[in-house]
């Protein structure tokens, strides 16, 4: 049959009938390649090997992109194989970009001339330039007016489409947004910006797509900006716009608080004097001062004027202290339920007094501590409005107590009473409370505590 080999086998009780038809170069004959693929996609330094032959194959070469014929048989990155004089491989040991192009295997079969041909694809994969490459996040720093561009060096062959993201948007960076008044310009080595505000910090995606005649990549690096800027006014719960509020025999606070980068340095004065001693103390927060005066008389109402600086400028604001009431303590607080870190509280106080929050002060009742010297939080809430405290430990008795806010401060905190937060395996409180009724300010004021939330 030509030199053909035909085999017929049964297997498993099943037999099979092989029917040739020659004509002209049979099946056998013809070149062919192995991997059979006629485009072939790799990327820079891996390797690849293709093999042309036939069983009777003669004469056989191959080609390189530039039409010579390849002889290097060993110590190269691209070399031949013989294998049993019917059959050449074409071996890529390491490939490089130049290996890119057309090969073709040429050779003769049945005395008669044959070749084919198969295209190698070679990416070079993106990668970003520095030596956060594998953490993929950096910082930079930038300065508020100034122009810079942030860094995110792209490489890749093909060359990668570079888009930049920033709080989850994408930013118009291209040369006609630029032209029409955009501050952002995406340029080979980063983001151009042009007369940087301080919003403009934050964290941007450098995101680069490759893509190929066969596939298609991604890769993302985020990068923090930090903006250096002049102190900026932050608006607060403890003052009233320009206005602060005490009562007499108690304390105001006065708050102070700005951002800025680097951080501010805050001074305070009245009416241009530094400040009485007696009567007024300095708290120095981070990113805040609060400046504390005892309500003695009303010679310490009137103006005071806060000053924040740093390197990059000072801005100064006034705020009036005013006389204000005492509130009244809440009228109405219950435990609306407790979980096994939780607890919520239903909060009431006496209306058309301006209550701003509360103040919830507990203890765990095992640590033998003053309640005055528990922790706290402060509530920002509306009459009525559930609140939950997070974080408590579990299956623990804890006492509490509550105190209204508002402009002008604290009220005298409600009587002392107890919950108990849930044991996490029977979900039971494990303590049973009596409602303890309390009259203030001719309320009554009673304490509940609901087993289920």
């Amino acid at each position: 049959l030509g030199g053909g080999v035909v085999r017929c086998a049964v297997m498993h009780r099943l037999t099979c009938f092989v029917v040739l038809i020659l004509a002209g170069t049979s099946i056998g004959q013809r070149l062919f390649l192995t991997p059979t693929h006629t485009e072939v996609e790799k990327y820079v330094n891996q390797s690849y090997i293709v093999t042309c032959g036939a069983p009777y194959a003669s004469g056989l070469s191959w080609t390189g992109p530039n039409g010579q014929i390849i002889n290097a048989t060993e110590g190269k990155t691209l070399h031949i194989q013989d294998r049993d004089g019917h059959y050449l491989s074409l071996v890529f040991e390491t490939i490089v970009r130049d290996h890119r192009g057309n090969y073709t295997c040429k050779g003769s079969t049945d005395k008669k001339f044959q070749q084919l041909t198969f295209s190698l694809i070679v990416v070079k994969p993106i990668t970003f330039a520095g030596p956060l490459d594998v953490q993929q996040t950096n910082v930079q720093n930038a300065t508020e007016g100034k122009t810079i561009t942030v860094k995110c060096e792209v490489s890749g062959d093909p060359p990668p489409k570079v888009v930049w993201q920033f709080k989850g948007k994408a930013l118009p960076t291209s040369i006609n947004e630029t032209y029409k008044g955009g501050r952002f310009l995406s340029m080979t080595n980063g983001l151009y910006i042009k007369n940087v505000s301080y919003q403009d910090e934050g964290v941007y995606q450098c995101r680069a797509f490759q893509v190929t005649k066969l596939s298609s990549s991604m890769e993302s690096r985020q990068i923090t900006l930090n903006v250096q800027h002049k102190p900026r006014w932050v608006d607060t719960n403890h003052s009233d716009k320009d206005r602060a509020y005490g009562f007499m025999g108690g304390y105001a606070n006065i708050t102070c608080q700005a951002s800025a980068r680097p951080w501010a340095d805050y001074t305070w004065t009245r009416m241009n004097a530094s400040l009485d001693t007696n009567t007024t103390k300095i708290i120095d927060e981070p990113g805040r001062s609060v400046l504390q005066v005892y309500m003695e008389n009303r010679s310490v109402l009137g103006p005071y004027e806060c000053a924040a600086n740093n390197s990059l400028g000072e801005i100064r604001k006034v705020v009036d202290l005013l006389e204000g009431t005492k509130p009244s303590p809440p009228i109405r607080v219950s435990v609306a339920g407790v979980g096994v870190e939780t607890a919520s509280f239903h909060l009431h106080a006496v209306s058309n007094q301006h209550v701003i929050g509360y103040r919830i002060q507990f203890v765990a009742r095992a640590k033998r501590i003053p309640i005055d010297r528990g922790d706290y939080q402060d509530v920002y809430t509306s009459n009525g409005v559930p609140y939950v405290i997070v974080n408590l430990a579990p299956h623990t008795e804890y006492s509490y107590r509550v105190a209204t806010r508002n402009n002008a401060g604290l009220s005298d905190f409600s009587p002392v009473q107890t919950f108990s937060t849930r044991d996490p395996t029977t979900g039971d409180s494990g303590t049973s409370i009596v409602p303890s009724p309390f009259t203030s300010f001719g309320f009554l004021l009673t304490f509940l505590l609901k087993r289920t939330m």
